[in-house]
């Protein structure tokens, strides 16, 4: 299979699911939040300054893996890179907030970035430009 073709369509996945939860958190006024591991990702919910809970019998915002072999290489977050926790946080009533996560498939890189227009994936050029 072809690995840009593969990371292409997650790649585009998660830009639909970053824009969704930034929509939600707008029109609900309860802060979400994704988290990602080495292999996948999950969103959280957060209603009235409660404790976080990751969204359970939610099918658009289900934590979701990888496929094999595919992981996210990095975030930067208002151009910083994020180096500990992979987190994002979406409150409701904030601006948007800027972000870059980068995945990786065998040689292929996909990133997913969030401009004013919205959140958008895009590949990578790989040919001599330096991992985030």
């Amino acid at each position: 299979s072809d690995p840009r073709a593969a990371l292409r369509v997650e790649a585009e996945r998660l830009a639909r699911l970053l824009e969704a939860a930034t929509d939600e958190a707008g029109f609900t006024g309860n802060a979400i939040a994704w988290t990602a591991t080495a292999d996948g990702y999950r969103f959280w919910r957060r209603r009235d300054g409660a404790e976080w809970q990751s969204v359970q019998n939610d099918d658009l915002l289900r934590e979701r893996d990888l496929p094999a072999n595919m992981t996210i290489a990095g975030l930067q977050v208002e151009n910083m890179r994020v180096p500990d926790s992979l987190r994002l946080e979406f409150a409701p009533y904030a601006p948007p907030l800027f972000f870059t996560i980068e995945l990786a498939y065998a040689d292929a890189r996909y990133t997913v970035s969030s401009s004013r227009g919205g959140v958008h994936a895009a590949a990578e050029d790989t040919h001599g430009a330096p991992p985030l």
